[in-house]
């Protein structure tokens, strides 16, 4: 006979079933409790100082818990976090209407192209009337000019450095990213960001560069208004794309935005950054809700594959093999 209500209990897990049918799900995770209701149609995600609220897996409200983050007034740490993110928020509010103010609807019916330093930026072939925004040392392509360059993790060489403090001074509007105090502690103790570093001071000047801060607190979400709020600091293609969408061409081409390992140049340092596939999961649910009229392409895409509309260029498909190309059905 069936049961009316089951409930199963596991060590981090428990569901509850109406009728046999999953209506409650609560998981336990290591920054966060996740619970999920009738098929994972609403879902909350409770972390120590915020919860968030999914509808249909699409964020629609985020609630801060105050009384938590300044209950426990003898912790340094909790303190420290929450001065650093009250100082952001509140210098953000100025900075950022000087930075991207400008800017807001300036790409209107424009063709815009993004290039990232992925691996296949190398084949990309120029756009004619395109805005170029590119990203770190993405200005080492020899064919492209950019119009806009973002940097915000200057770890590169002193070489490297010069290019993107030297690349087109007149012609080329530099974006350098602030990392305030707390997030920058918190990646020099972890592996995968222990290499990150600020950009110095006296660069900014060479640079004539426009700043902008990057925030911890926002980096499972994106700013609705990047006048008054830091950009996410999930990966410098993040800062660019969420520029570009304030300044809200009609069309947006990928270039280089691999998800992959290594560079289109030679590095010391090479990342894998598959897991940004899951932060452009989410710039895509952000696009399709907020400007569904940009429409977005991916050249010779990798990691990013059938998530916007794909193109390939017959010069990176020459370079591929027979396996590799039959791997992209194309």
């Amino acid at each position: 006979m069936l049961s009316l209500i089951k409930i199963k209990d596991k060590k981090g897990k428990k569901k509850i079933y109406v009728l046999g049918i999953p209506f409650y799900t609560k998981t336990a995770k290591n920054d966060f409790i996740k619970r999920s209701y009738l098929f994972s149609i609403f879902q909350t995600k409770t972390y120590k100082y915020k919860t968030s609220y999914y509808f249909l897996k699409i964020k629609f409200k985020e609630k801060i818990n105050i009384e938590n983050l300044v209950q426990n007034k003898n912790n340094p740490e909790n303190l420290k976090g929450l001065e650093t993110k009250l100082k952001t928020l509140i210098q953000c509010q100025s900075l950022h209407k000087e930075t991207f103010g400008p800017y807001k609807y300036a790409f209107k019916d424009k063709t815009v192209v993004l290039v990232a330093s992925g691996p296949t930026a190398k084949y990309h072939l120029p756009i004619e009337n395109a805005i170029y925004v590119g990203v770190n040392n993405a200005c080492l392509l020899e064919n492209v000019k950019l119009d806009f360059l973002f940097c915000q993790d200057f770890y590169m060489d002193e070489e490297k450095r010069n290019a993107i403090v030297n690349y087109r001074p007149k012609e080329c509007q530099k974006f350098f990213g602030r990392i305030p105090d707390f997030r920058y502690e918190r990646c020099l103790k972890t592996e995968s960001a222990k290499h990150v570093r600020r950009c110095p001071q006296y660069l900014i000047e060479r640079a004539n560069a426009k700043e902008y801060y990057v925030q911890d607190e926002y980096q499972n979400s994106f700013a609705l208004d990047i006048e008054r709020e830091p950009l996410t600091p999930a990966g410098i293609a993040f800062s660019a794309i969420q520029f570009i969408l304030h300044a809200h061409p009609c069309k947006i081409y990928l270039v280089g935005c691999d998800c992959s390992k290594g560079f289109f140049y030679k590095s010391n340092i090479t990342f894998n950054v598959e897991y940004q596939i899951n932060a452009w999961n989410r710039v895509k649910r952000h696009i399709d809700e907020l400007y569904p009229d940009i429409e977005i392409v991916s050249i010779n895409p990798v990691g990013l594959k059938g998530l916007f509309k794909d193109e390939y260029t017959d010069n990176y498909l020459e370079s591929l093999s027979n396996e590799e190309r039959a791997a992209l059905n194309v």
